[in-house]
């Protein structure tokens, strides 16, 4: 992008980003490192940007706009609960997850975007991949079981992530995990079979 540009092109800039101009009057000639006084239209919060920030996607997190409940329910949403009161002036907010009670330290952008996670709930949603759904928090490690439901025959199950990693699923009816038992023993019976056929 360009070094510096014309005030009209300038103004344009400020408002596609969601904002506009605080100042008397622009120069004619507009630097992209030059700090402006603008405000943004949402939240009418007043702050100062260049154009370079604004070419680099930074946006308003609009949290003087935001009440205390509603960002309680963002937290809530993310799968988190508040553990300290809401600061519009912070840019970030220590949270606990709802699933393990672990305590986070989250910027304000990466919970607005939905992107905020806790690695329990990333677990949890490995184990949901593999037809099960848990019915307690994360144990800790990926070899502990992890009390769970299958998903298809709802019988109560116990695996663990490693044993998921590995291929082993829910034998339905059966004892647990007896499907991928089979499918393994089936695989081995396959290989011995065609090194016997393998010419002398």
């Amino acid at each position: 992008m360009a070094a510096r540009t014309t005030a009209h092109k300038a103004l344009k800039e400020i408002q596609a980003a969601g904002y506009r101009y605080a100042g008397t009057k622009l120069p004619a000639h507009v630097y992209a490192q030059l700090s402006l006084a603008v405000i943004c239209t949402v939240c009418a919060t007043p702050r100062t940007i260049s154009l370079n920030r604004l070419r680099n996607g930074t946006v308003c997190l609009h949290r003087s706009h935001v009440s205390p409940a509603g960002a309680a329910q963002i937290a809530r949403k993310a799968g988190f609960r508040p553990r300290e009161p809401y600061d519009q002036r912070s840019r970030s907010w220590t949270l606990d997850c709802l699933t393990c009670g672990r305590t986070h330290r989250i910027m304000w952008p990466t919970l607005l975007s939905g992107t905020a996670k806790c690695p329990c709930q990333e677990r949890a949603a490995e184990l949901r991949a593999a037809g099960y759904e848990p019915q307690a928090p994360y144990p800790g490690t990926a070899r502990q079981p992890w009390p769970s439901t299958c998903t298809t025959c709802k019988a109560a199950r116990t695996p663990s992530l490693t044993t998921i990693r590995s291929g082993a699923r829910c034998g339905h009816n059966g004892t647990p995990h007896a499907t991928a038992a089979a499918e393994r023993r089936g695989v081995r019976a396959e290989l011995r079979a065609a090194q016997g056929a393998r010419p002398q």
